[in-house]
């Protein structure tokens, strides 16, 4: 199984213009790991007819609405499912989980608690196009 692993939103908790009102971490599965990598190749080949950059991520809030459309109809072939924990950050009352760093790992938490039960010798990638070096963000469960 392998198992792809990104956030939306930011941790940023001041309010300030800009920031989100929700902080999202979803994953997306796919059951079988040569199904996994063939969709993700797939959206590398993607990025090079559209001629986007071989790092572009795929943010829908950003992304024009036609590829969109192309994206979904790149993936829509391959067998994968998803699942997400959306935290509305206004409604947490303790400061404690109200800090970016522990507001991600709470929410990372939520989400892989409850996807474990379709989670099985899962092989797990963390944010692959992240600007750090992405390939040590993987790890199996």
């Amino acid at each position: 199984m392998l198992v792809f692993v990104d956030e939306s939103g930011d941790t940023g908790m001041s309010g300030k213009p800009g920031q989100s009102d929700h902080f999202v971490v979803a994953l997306v599965r796919c059951e079988d790991d040569d199904e996994g990598a063939r969709a993700d190749a797939r959206i590398d080949e993607l990025r090079l007819e559209l001629r986007l950059h071989a790092r572009f991520e795929f943010h829908f809030h950003s992304t024009k609405p036609d590829l969109r459309q192309r994206f979904l109809e790149a993936t829509l072939p391959f067998d994968w499912g998803f699942l997400a924990f959306v935290m509305n950050k206004r409604a947490l009352r303790s400061s404690a989980s109200r800090a970016g760093d522990t507001l991600y790992n709470r929410t990372a938490q939520y989400v892989f608690e409850n996807a474990s039960p379709y989670l099985d010798n899962a092989k797990v990638v963390i944010d692959k196009r992240a600007p750090t070096d992405s390939a040590k963000n993987s790890l199996d469960t």
